[in-house]
């Protein structure tokens, strides 16, 4: 049991060395925004002004990041 749990550690640590945590919170919050807006959307229910336009502007920065890496050939 310790040893998997070491091992999901390491797992763990190398993702968090190789990508920043920025990116890591940036894409869940994504995800759970848009899940929210998506039920929101079928439930007929407005959503606030502050969660559409931080759906935007976190989907803004990882668009930034793409294009900052050389995303085109």
């Amino acid at each position: 049991m310790a040893e998997f749990k070491g091992a999901r550690w390491e797992a763990r640590k190398v993702m968090l060395e190789r990508e920043p945590a920025a990116v890591l919170v940036g894409g869940v919050l994504l995800v759970v925004i848009s899940i929210a807006l998506i039920v929101a959307m079928f439930a007929h229910t407005p959503v606030p002004e502050i969660v559409s336009s931080g759906f935007l502007l976190i989907l803004g920065f990882f668009f930034g990041q793409n294009s900052s890496r050389g995303g085109g050939s």
